[in-house]
């Protein structure tokens, strides 16, 4: 049986919760030399590092910033 296809309003959504991104090869470089000094894959220190930098800080009173 033919089945049309889905119309912008019938589309799937993309439901992956992991995404790509495009480095360019000297930062890859860097992170393959950085990930090999701490013994860690490239993605375990990209995923260490975004947590650091995405992560809420709050002050000293306990105000986020």
């Amino acid at each position: 049986m033919f089945k049309p296809r889905n119309t912008p309003s019938e589309a799937k959504i993309d439901t992956k919760t992991t995404k790509q991104v495009l480095i360019d090869a000297g930062l890859h470089q860097l992170l393959k030399k950085r990930a090999k000094a701490a013994k860690q894959s490239i993605k375990g220190l990209l995923e260490e590092v975004l947590a650091e930098v995405l992560a809420v800080k709050g002050d000293q009173n306990g105000n986020n910033q």
